[in-house]
């Protein structure tokens, strides 16, 4: 237990869950997964949301760190908790402003709220940081084609097909087609 606190304690690197499941935070079989994108527990068909509890947890010995912040804004999403997904994004672009992830994160919950103008602005802050990122690519394109600009939702998402072909699968799983 004392390895597990000390390393809580001393803040997460960017591996997100692979650093949870490390301090035994997660299952080991979650350890590739960041941030949900093709997460096995969608794919088996689990219910969602239970990695709350570990964030909690993890954000209860260490306050400090944006990617548990960023990784539980993402499990809040997954259960439709909205307003709690943005406060958590916006806590861990307070202590990391230029974290990608946490932007497109951001961004699905503007896009969730319906709020396409301001997801819009978070997918293009993380795509300056990360021009390859084909899931704000894609996500941008879906939150402009709900805003009206389908021609240029189109372009984003078949752009970000020719960078993962597999993407629009991945957002299948999330209701997004």
């Amino acid at each position: 237990m004392g390895r597990r606190l000390r390393g809580v304690r001393a803040g997460f690197r960017a591996g997100g869950r692979a650093e949870l499941a490390e301090l035994n935070l997660v299952p080991q079989q979650e350890a590739a997964v960041s941030d949900g994108h093709g997460d096995p527990r969608l794919q088996r068909g689990d219910p969602v949301g239970n990695g709350n509890a570990d964030y909690n947890e993890a954000i209860r010995l260490n306050s400090r760190s944006p990617i548990a912040f960023n990784n539980r804004c993402d499990e809040q999403l997954l259960v439709g908790q909205v307003q709690a997904a943005l406060a958590d994004c916006n806590e861990a672009l307070r202590q990391r402003p230029n974290l990608a992830s946490t932007l497109m994160h951001r961004g699905n919950a503007h896009l969730a709220a319906g709020e396409f103008d301001l997801a819009i602005a978070d997918y293009n802050a993380a795509l300056k940081l990360n021009t390859k990122d084909a899931w704000s690519l894609y996500r941008r394109g879906y939150a402009k084609s709900k805003r009206g600009d389908v021609v240029g939702g189109t372009a984003d998402m078949e752009t970000a097909k020719s960078i993962r072909p597999d993407i629009a699968s991945g957002f299948a799983s999330r209701g997004i087609k």
